[in-house]
C-alpha cells in the first residue's frame, strides 16, 4: 500500500437544520420590592421638605418606598443639585409667609425665608375707625389725638375719622397745634358726649376741622360749656354744630376763627351759637342761628351767609348776607 495523501480542501458548509421545539417554561422568580405609591410630584415635595440631603443617604421610608439607587434626579426650575445634594433656589422659590404686621400697617415686602417687611400707608396721618359702640369709638379717637406729640408747623399731622358716632363720654378732645381733624362728611361722622363736660373739643392753634358734625347739650345746667373752643388760629370747614341748653357752639379766645360752608345752631334760649371774648370770627357762606355774643365791636363778621341771630352785647357785622326768608340783612345783621 502506498503512502496516505494530504487532506483535501474543506467542502462548502451545508444549510442549517430546522429549529428544535421550545423547551418548558422555567419557574416564576421571587417578587421584587414594592414600588412607591407616591406620584412624582409627591416625591419631589417630600424631598424639598427634607431640605438638602445627600442622595446616598436617602432610604426607602424618606422617599416613599424608592431607594436612592433607583432614583435619577436632576435639578428642575427653582431647584439646585450640588455634589448629590438637592436644594432649592431662594431667588426662585419662597417659603411660606410667616410674618405679620401690626394693625394700621401693611406688608411692603416678603423675604425668601417668609419674613415680611412692614410699612405704614401714611407717615403723618392717623386713621381712626369705629371699634365698637359709640363710647368705645370716642375713646379710640381721644387716644389717637393724645398720641400725637411731635406736630409742628413744618411737620403737621392729619387725623382722618371714619364714618360713625364717636361719644367722648365726658373727655375733652384736646387737639394739639398743627393738627387737622377730618371726618367723612357732616352726615357721616358725628362727635357727641353722653356726659356733660366743660369743653368738648379744644384747639391749641393752627388747626383745621372739616367734614364733621357735633351735637352737645350741657345737661348739668347753668354755667356754659363749649363745643369747640379755639385758643389759637383755626379754620372750621364743612361743619354742623348743634348746641343745646347752656352750651356755646363755637368760641374763640384771643384768636381768629374762620368758618366756611358750615351750619352753627343753638337750639335753646340759654345756648349761644357763636361767642368771642378777645378774638375775631369770620363767617363765610354759612348758616348761623341763635344767640351770638361778642366781647367787643366788629369781632363777629358775616359774609355771604344766612344769619338768624340774636346779639348779646356788641352787634356783629354783615356783608352780602340774608335772613331765613332771604330778606337782606343790614350792616349789623338786623
Amino acid at each position: 500500500m502506498g503512502c496516505k495523501g494530504s487532506t483535501g480542501t474543506a467542502g462548502l458548509q451545508g444549510s442549517p437544520g430546522p429549529t428544535g421545539a421550545t423547551g418548558a417554561t422555567g419557574p416564576v422568580g421571587p417578587a421584587g420590592p414594592s414600588g412607591s405609591p407616591d406620584t412624582g410630584e409627591q416625591i419631589l415635595g417630600k424631598l424639598v421638605a427634607l431640605g438638602p440631603q445627600p442622595l446616598t443617604g436617602l432610604n426607602a421610608e424618606k422617599v416613599g418606598g424608592m431607594r436612592a439607587s433607583e432614583l435619577t434626579v436632576s435639578a428642575g426650575p427653582g431647584l439646585t443639585l450640588t455634589n448629590q445634594v438637592l436644594g432649592y433656589d431662594p431667588a426662585v422659590l419662597q417659603q411660606r409667609v410667616s410674618g405679620t404686621c401690626v394693625p394700621g400697617s401693611t406688608v411692603s415686602a416678603i423675604a425668601a425665608d417668609g419674613t415680611v417687611v412692614c410699612a405704614k400707608p401714611f407717615v403723618r396721618t392717623r386713621v381712626v375707625s369705629p371699634v365698637g359702640n359709640p363710647t368705645e369709638n370716642g375713646a379710640a379717637l381721644v387716644a389717637a389725638v393724645d398720641g400725637i406729640t411731635d406736630a409742628t408747623s413744618t411737620s403737621p399731622w392729619l387725623v382722618r375719622v371714619e364714618p360713625g358716632t364717636f361719644d367722648l363720654a365726658g373727655h375733652t378732645l384736646a387737639v394739639p397745634s398743627d393738627v387737622t381733624i377730618e371726618g367723612a362728611g357732616q352726615f357721616a361722622t358725628t362727635l357727641t358726649s353722653s356726659v356733660a363736660l366743660s369743653t368738648a373739643l379744644s384747639l391749641a392753634g393752627n388747626n383745621e376741622l372739616r367734614d364733621l358734625s357735633f351735637s352737645f347739650d350741657n345737661a348739668a345746667g347753668p354755667g356754659n360749656s363749649f363745643v369747640i373752643h379755639a385758643n389759637g388760629y383755626a379754620t372750621l370747614r364743612h361743619l354742623e354744630v348743634v348746641s343745646g341748653a347752656y352750651t356755646v357752639g363755637v368760641t374763640s379766645q384771643g384768636s381768629t376763627v374762620v368758618l366756611i360752608d358750615s351750619f352753627i345752631s343753638s337750639t335753646s334760649s340759654t345756648g349761644i351759637a357763636l361767642m368771642t371774648t378777645t378774638g375775631v370770627m369770620k363767617v363765610y357762606n354759612s348758616r348761623v342761628a341763635g344767640h351770638v355774643s361778642s366781647g367787643s365791636p366788629f369781632t363777629i363778621n358775616f359774609g355771604g351767609s344766612q344769619v338768624d341771630v340774636t346779639p348779646d352785647g356788641y352787634l356783629p357785622t354783615c356783608a352780602a348776607s340774608f335772613h331765613a326768608n332771604f330778606a337782606a340783612a343790614n350792616a349789623t345783621c338786623g
